[in-house]
């Protein structure tokens, strides 16, 4: 079994607004951050990124995702996000200086564009 980002934590392992039941632990992945999924599906989360299309980021606006020998850019508005999947999951390579602070915020939407766009 591959493993991918929660989809109830976005990877986070905890969510903030419940910290008072469990110390906000997210049950869905134990406070993992990852779920297990098939490797046909971790795969179609590779596949679903279609490099040169514009994508929306929830809470980011539109992203032009393009792909090179290294893996994946997403150029937005506020800066660019350097990126590869690894076993259906988001990694995030390397972030603008916009964007430093919303790391864990990037990956989730990225990774919401994966599934959505899957």
């Amino acid at each position: 079994m591959a493993t991918a980002i929660c989809p109830k934590c976005n990877g986070a392992s905890h969510i903030e607004r419940f910290n008072h039941v469990a110390q906000g632990v997210c049950f869905e992945c134990h406070g993992t951050g990852a779920v297990e999924v098939t490797a046909a599906v971790a795969q179609s989360l590779a596949d679903s990124i279609k490099p040169g299309k514009d994508v929306i980021l929830p809470g980011f606006g539109c992203a032009n995702i393009t792909r090179d020998d290294y893996g994946f850019t997403a150029t937005l508005e506020c800066g660019q996000v350097w990126f590869s999947i690894v076993e259906g999951q988001i990694k995030l390579d390397t972030v603008s200086n916009g964007l430093v602070r919303r790391k864990s915020q990037i990956r989730g939407a990225l990774q919401s564009a994966c599934k959505v766009a899957a």
